[in-house]
């Protein structure tokens, strides 16, 4: 049990670790269509969306992708 223990404590300190060490990167200002691609490979949450045409273009493209973009409506 002590080396199991001791592992899980180690992947848990790691995964922290990660966690805080990572900075978090959100999009603000204007995104263009043609560079929702590269923003959702680029940052974690897009900051204004500003028409119902980008909306679609984000969602289509992360679910192309799956991932899940947070994203604040303008």
């Amino acid at each position: 049990m002590g080396a199991r223990s001791n592992t899980q404590n180690e992947s848990v300190a790691n995964s922290l670790e990660n966690a805080i060490s990572r900075p978090t990167w959100h999009m603000i200002g204007h995104l263009q269509s043609n560079k929702v691609k590269e923003a959702l490979n680029v940052f974690d949450s897009i900051d204004t969306i500003d028409s119902l045409r980008l909306a679609k273009t984000v969602n289509r493209r992360a679910g192309e992708n799956n991932i899940i973009m947070p994203a604040s409506l303008r």
